[in-house]
């Protein structure tokens, strides 16, 4: 099982929602996944400071950990 299986699933159950939204779930999830890395990879290619990087994270929901390099 995938993460995003996993976390479509953990959505679903806390939301009490029946199966039939489990599609519409992770749809959602991929596109915000996608979204996410596509807006991610230019600043990284080229090496923007960790601030630049928040800056154009934190609109889609993340911040940026420039001394562990990670996305929280």
């Amino acid at each position: 099982m995938t993460k995003l299986m996993a976390e479509s699933l953990v959505l679903q159950n806390a939301l009490g929602l029946d199966e039939s939204k489990l599609q519409t779930i992770q749809q959602a999830l991929k596109n915000f996944a996608a979204s996410t890395v596509n807006a991610a990879v230019p600043l990284i290619e080229r090496r923007e400071k960790p601030d630049m990087v928040r800056r154009y994270m934190e609109p889609i929901g993340l911040s940026y950990d420039g001394k562990i390099k990670k996305f929280i």
